[in-house]
């Protein structure tokens, strides 16, 4: 994924959830490993699918998850990062 696709969709996920939001609550740095916990609310204004088959059908209700980065160091540079959100877990606080 470049850069150009990780703009793309933040903007389509804003478009969305015009509302959403990203606090990060924890940072963990141990030696050249860096782990950031964060959460990411909002609430969805239309029905959407960031992937297939995982629709949040329920438009107008919150949803809150936790996400969990992690990014490998060489030097000052990021070599390698993993990305975490439950969507699965947004999908059952909007639909319940």
């Amino acid at each position: 994924m470049n850069a150009t696709s990780v703009i793309g969709f933040f903007e389509f996920a804003k478009s969305q959830v015009p509302d959403m939001k990203i606090e990060w609550r924890e940072f963990t740095v141990k030696k050249n490993v860096v782990t950031v916990r964060g959460e990411l609310s909002g609430t969805p204004q239309t029905p959407f699918a960031f992937f297939s088959g995982l629709t949040l059908a329920t438009p107008k209700k919150s949803f809150k998850v936790m996400t969990i980065d992690t990014h490998y160091l060489k030097g000052h540079k990021v070599v390698r990062s993993y990305h975490l959100e439950d969507w699965f877990a947004a999908r059952a606080q909007v639909s319940a």
